[in-house]
């Protein structure tokens, strides 16, 4: 179990105190100070935030700026019951306990809009920020205004806008602890009366965190470069349109995991194959390495984005249209194995392009009736490449010493005792176990979909919005997985004589049906083991690769009913329902298939809320209580060999209380704070991959499952919240002092699918804070501090592969960053 320093849940009972005391103080004040009101789009239209009938987060450009954020994953450690991070193979996004394992298959359960295009891939969180005006999330799902895949909520991502009057700044930032800096540069304002222009471009490096002991070298490296312009005519008062186009890079080498928990038999393997001086550690040391003849563990992402937006007020109704193309390219080289070892790497890429056309009229404001309506259309191509080769002959005699070695080393009966006995039989003489899978995935989407929201104001104090969406959604399937091996001959096609060596390897200790590797392709069989003797009888039918077509369709919508008790307090109910869409495993490297197709994910969603102004407008208060029900829900669990198993997890029940708001302490003391009580926890899911301990005593027939119903969901903290405080003050007449802090809490939760006790993440509070002086908006020096605790936070840990061949009971984990500092300056034309 992973710990920490933290204490138990504090700011919830801290902020409850903070509350009631600033509600009682409801006084007769005359000071004319008062809170800014803070503008979203979250409902398509320009809006209050607390006129809203939403649960939602804000972080606003200024405290995007002054926080440091470098992307969404950044943002989303400063709000409750969301989480955004890296695994090994993409990015994970949660809203309360609900999101999307890691498979390049998956749709994401909760949609990223970046000024209101859909960004689907998961990828898309690891790019740099960039001039950004604000970001909401908003929770729960979100189906009727944002389409499928927001089951969980949607992040709703809003660039800054060309302006008219001529601005410029540059800035920069030094981080002396990683080696990382980074400067940025924005000019705008109008090129003609009608022509207004915005450029920015951002380009930031670092050296990392972890300390590559075995390679002498920091990771994960990394360099982002990104550049926009956007351009918007106004031939009139009734007509604009924007134009933004945006190129991104992202260069990285190495990653930030190491391996944190061994058990002796693998510090064994570890040392002796691998590095003497290896150790298992947490405290960002690592010992990795790739294979011999393969690149460095590297990672590069390349987008190009294009975005045409159209607004045109016709007889005071208002039509927009949005047109967009992505065209993104990921590729990279990882080491597997984590460790030390030249034993597993794997390379992949993955090619993205999508089109995207959006109408949405909209009518007039109204003290009756409003409506809003739209269609939506969307193409996609998705390809996806990648091989995974296992090289057991770098462990040398280990794996060739013969039965009686492997008994020897690992017990009679062991799987490692039994390969042995295969090839003592005769079955290999040869670089046993060395393999390369090959998986070809290709996948093209089409998704029309047509919604409409009425809005009926039944009295100037009650209101009625209710939405309806249709969506039809096509996937279209090629996949091809194949398998190549070593001989004396080095790397040869691979070739029947083999099979048996290759299919012991895989399929040995399940005694299951699984597949076969075979020459042509895919091939799958049903075994019956004798043991001892070791011997198999097979049936197999033959499988040259998987086609397929998948065709949904699904009405989804709300319905909200919102009273206004008085000017300053409003409460809502919602009523909603929505879909994530279903689709085919890209990470199946078995050929199980079987297992190929998910099916789609639904919700049906209760919330109720308040959003109240108090003090005399120096303090708001939002509150919600929600219960949402899952089901199908869509998850990827490592198996701990080399393959991820991808089903749909029955039903799943997320439901708690969130309450978040901020207080004008005084008129330069600002304090912000939400806390949120979360309970998300699995109703149905009695197929679940099982924990390394489960495994080991499975007696059952087939692959090792467990019954995880009761049991809490992914990244769902029962607590969690953050307090912050912001305070400024004149020192000179042109100087200006900003001081902030901010706590961050998170109660203990899982990080894997399987809910593996010994990877728990234990509860923890993370400080940042911030101190700057400017001078009259023309100058700002600030230094930052990060995770002031200096607490170690893993969001991605797991089993380390091929568990039964000695390294059962070990994990890798991707660590969060240590303590750190960070210098920031800008200069304002």
């Amino acid at each position: 179990m992973l710990k920490t320093d933290a204490k138990r849940p504090f700011i919830a009972p801290t902020l409850a105190v903070l509350t009631v005391a600033v509600a009682q103080a409801n006084l007769a004040i005359a000071e004319s100070f008062a809170l800014e009101e803070i503008v979203v789009t979250a409902t398509k239209r320009e809006v209050g935030m607390q006129d809203v009938p939403i649960a939602l987060s804000v972080m606003n450009s200024a405290k995007i700026k002054e926080q440091g954020a470098g992307n969404l994953e950044d943002i989303s450690a400063h709000m409750p019951n969301v989480n955004i991070s890296e695994t090994s193979g993409s990015d994970s996004i949660f809203i309360r306990g609900i999101g999307s394992g890691d498979n390049a298959g998956f749709e994401q359960s909760v949609g990223t809009f970046i000024d209101g295009v859909y960004t689907g891939r998961g990828r898309s969180s690891r790019s740099a920020i960039l001039d950004l005006e604000r970001v909401e999330v908003l929770k729960g799902p979100q189906s009727t205004l944002f389409g499928k895949n927001t089951v969980a909520g949607a992040l709703n991502v809003t660039t800054a806008a060309p302006t008219e009057e001529f601005e410029a700044s540059i800035s920069a930032s030094y981080e002396p602890e990683f080696e990382g800096w980074g400067t940025s540069v924005i000019v705008s304002g109008a090129l003609t009366d009608t022509l207004n222009a915005r450029f920015a471009a951002r380009v930031e490096e670092t050296d990392g965190y972890l300390d590559n002991h075995l390679l002498d070298r920091n990771e994960r490296q990394e360099e982002d470069t990104i550049a926009r312009v956007t351009l918007e005519w106004m031939p009139s008062s009734d007509l604009s349109v924007r134009f933004k186009y945006e190129h991104g890079e992202t260069d990285t080498v190495g990653r930030q995991d190491t391996i944190g928990i061994t058990t002796p038999q693998a510090d064994f393997i570890y040392q002796t194959f691998g590095d003497p001086s290896f150790e298992s550690s947490l405290d960002y040391d690592k010992y990795s390495n790739s294979l011999p003849g393969r690149p460095g563990v590297n990672y590069s992402y390349e987008w190009d984005l294009a975005v045409v937006t159209v607004n045109w007020d016709v007889n005071d109704f208002s039509i927009k249209s949005i047109t967009s193309y992505t065209d993104s390219f990921s590729d990279g080289y990882n080491d597997l194995d984590f460790g030390p070892l030249q034993l597993i790497g794997g390379q992949s890429f993955e090619d993205h392009k999508q089109f995207t056309q959006e109408f949405i009229i909209t009518s007039p404001q109204s003290d009756t009736l409003e409506f809003m309506a739209g269609v939506f259309y969307q193409s996609e191509e998705l390809e996806l490449g990648s091989d995974v080769e296992i090289r057991l002959s770098s462990l040398g005699p280990l794996f060739t010493q013969g039965a009686a070695g492997a008994a020897a080393a690992f017990g009679v009966g062991s799987p490692q005792h039994q390969r042995a006995l295969l090839a003592d039989a005769g079955v290999n003489t040869f670089g046993y176990g060395d393999v390369t899978l090959v998986n070809n995935f290709e996948q093209d989407s089409d998704t029309f979909s047509a919604f409409a929201q009425v809005t009926w104001h039944m009295a100037d104090d009650f209101r009625v919005i209710a939405g309806l969406r249709y969506s039809d959604d096509e996937k279209e399937l090629d996949k091809l997985g194949y398998a190549a091996a070593y001989d004396a001959n080095g790397y040869t096609p691979y070739s029947e004589p083999l099979s048996p060596t290759h299919q012991a390897f895989w399929e040995l200790q399940r005694f299951s049906t699984a597949h076969h590797f075979g020459s042509h392709g895919f091939e799958r069989c049903s075994y019956s083991f004798n043991n001892p003797p070791i011997s198999a009888t097979e049936t197999c039918n033959n499988d040259t690769g998987i086609s397929n077509v998948r065709s949904e369709k699904h009405w989804t919508g709300d319905i909200v009913f919102q009273y206004d008790l008085t000017p300053d307090a409003m409460t809502y109910f919602k009523y909603g329902t929505g879909y994530k869409a279903g689709g085919f495993d890209a990470r199946n490297l078995q050929g199980n298939i079987d297992g190929q197709e998910f099916e789609d994910e639904s919700v049906v969603s209760f919330e109720l809320g308040a959003k109240l102004s108090l003090w005399d407008g120096r303090a708001d208060m939002n509150v919600a209580l929600f219960h949402n029900q899952f089901e199908d829900v869509q998850v990827s669990v490592f198996d701990g060999v080399a393959n991820f198993l991808t089903t749909n997890a029955g039903e799943t029940t997320s439901q708690g209380l969130e309450v978040d708001g901020q207080v004008l302490l005084a008129e330069n003391l600002l304090m912000r704070y939400a806390f949120s009580y979360l309970d998300a926890t699995y109703d149905k899911y009695d197929g679940a991959a099982c924990t390394v301990a489960q495994s080991a005593t499975w007696t059952g027939v087939g692959s090792c499952t467990q019954d995880l119903k009761g049991e809490p969901t992914k990244f769902s903290p029962e607590w969690s919240g953050n307090l912050g405080l912001e305070y400024h003050t004149e020192l000179t007449s042109s100087i200006e002092l900003k001081a902030g802090i901010d706590l961050q809490y998170m109660e203990d939760y899982h990080a894997t699918s399987d809910n593996d006790p010994v990877i728990m993440q234990e509860s923890f509070t993370k400080v940042n804070a911030r101190v700057q002086i400017a001078g009259e908006d023309t100058w700002t020096l600030a230094i930052l501090g990060k995770n002031l605790t200096d607490e170690t936070v893993s969001n991605a840990p797991n089993d380390i592969p091929l568990g039964g061949f000695g390294f059962a009971g070990s994990y890798f984990h991707f660590l969060d960053a240590p303590r750190s500092y960070e210098l920031q300056a800008t200069y304002n034309f």
